[in-house]
């Protein structure tokens, strides 16, 4: 689940491009001008912008310059939207595009894949240094975690360890993670099993942004639980 900001000028379209994300549990962010696209994009934080080609190929590049340069933590990616061709125009792709998308019409199934794909693997943020959960996102490389608009860097590795390791297991199956399991893997089981205990609580401590998604479960394990985003229309 992530939030997608749409900026095309045509109501129905960008109505269309929105409930198809919907749908596939996104929340999404509507927009019919730049000026308020920028506006929700410093406000919302979107993970993914869709962008409306202008007609003019300098326009177009000029406008995805000031996206990509607006003040954000992460690069934004963007696809750009094409409004399809008429026989022989040549496609538009813009050199501050991640993806281009033709639209009309509008094949969801192409839609879904270019939005998954940048979530995926977002620009310069790929491979396996790379998580992401939810609106969670968590960067081995500087060890940050992201959380809508909070963010914390600079993380010490072995609290960043646990929540990486909480993260993953969430991912992968939302199962409860066992203390034994997290002794053995971050710890080798070379420290006592209150060790444990201690690092959760410096974690929350750390991250009160997370601290109620963490869910503890007496002698058995913990689990990473983020709350599912409501869907609404701004």
């Amino acid at each position: 689940m992530a939030l997608i900001l749409v900026l095309h000028p045509d109501d129905d379209l960008r109505t269309a491009i929105r409930s198809q994300l919907e749908d596939e549990g996104h929340w999404t962010l509507g927009a019919s001008s730049i000026s308020y696209a920028k506006e929700r994009l410093l406000s919302h934080r979107p993970d993914v912008a869709l962008i409306a080609a202008d007609g003019n190929p300098e326009t177009t590049n000029r406008v995805l310059e000031s996206f990509k340069k607006a003040p954000r933590r992460r690069r934004l990616p963007i696809i750009l939207l094409w409004d399809g061709p008429s026989s022989g125009t040549e496609v538009p792709m813009s050199p501050h595009a991640d993806a281009l998308l033709a639209i009309r019409p509008l094949v969801a199934d192409e839609l879904l894949k270019s939005v998954t794909a940048l979530l995926e693997s977002p620009p310069g943020r790929s491979g396996a240094r790379f998580l992401r959960y939810g609106h969670l996102e968590l960067d081995q490389d500087t060890r940050t975690a992201r959380l809508g608009s909070d963010v914390a860097a600079g993380i010490p590795e072995k609290h960043f360890l646990l929540l990486w390791f909480l993260a993953k297991r969430a991912a992968e199956s939302n199962e409860l993670c066992p203390r034994e399991i997290i002794l053995s893997r971050l710890w080798r089981n070379k420290v006592r099993d209150r060790e444990v205990d201690v690092t959760v609580s410096r974690l929350k401590t750390r991250l009160p942004f997370l601290a109620a998604f963490i869910e503890s479960v007496p002698r058995r394990g913990y689990r990473l639980v983020l709350p599912t985003l409501l869907h609404q229309k701004p």
